[in-house]
């Protein structure tokens, strides 16, 4: 593990505390909804379903999203402390190319898939007598597949973090 010395002044722990929080924040969101995504959308029941896409949109909107957002800021404000070339450090490249696609697929794929979710849960649960279309939506693969991708990437930039590879 490379040892970097930072500069920074007073505010530094600070940056720091707050990274390390909203990382805490981003996988306090992350994990639970790595867990509950599979039964929520296997679930039968539609007033079950619709509470448990309003827990996956609390998760995503109340931990996920803002820790990875401030994670991502912090993280770049101490490398700029550290005085780390991020272009021309490896990992921190790595991370940030990881980062960017994570978000993006987090906002361009799952968000609107989890409104269209929540739209048709909300129908279901509301309209037992019309066709149910949840089913159909929650087995759609591009979002399951996003969904474990941008799991994988958290994985891969929580490792480079830490062990910092040459």
């Amino acid at each position: 593990m490379t040892q970097v010395p930072v500069q920074g002044g007073a505010l530094l722990p600070v940056f720091q505390l707050v990274h390390v929080v909203s990382v805490v924040m981003f996988f306090g969101g992350l994990l639970p909804m790595t867990i509950l995504a599979p039964r929520v959308l296997g679930e039968r029941n539609p007033d079950a379903r619709l509470a448990g896409v309003r827990l996956l949109i609390l998760l995503n909107r109340g931990l996920l999203m803002p820790g990875s957002i401030l994670a991502g800021l912090t993280g770049f404000a101490l490398a700029g402390a550290a005085h780390l070339p991020v272009f021309r450090t490896p990992w921190l490249c790595a991370s940030l190319v990881m980062y960017l696609v994570a978000m993006v697929t987090s906002m361009a794929v799952l968000a609107p898939h989890t409104t269209r979710l929540l739209a048709a849960a909300s129908d279901a649960a509301a309209h037992p007598d019309r066709p149910d279309t949840f089913p159909e939506l929650a087995a759609a693969p591009v979002p399951k597949l996003m969904r474990a991708v941008n799991a994988l990437l958290a994985a891969g930039i929580l490792i480079l973090m830490v062990l910092r590879p040459h």
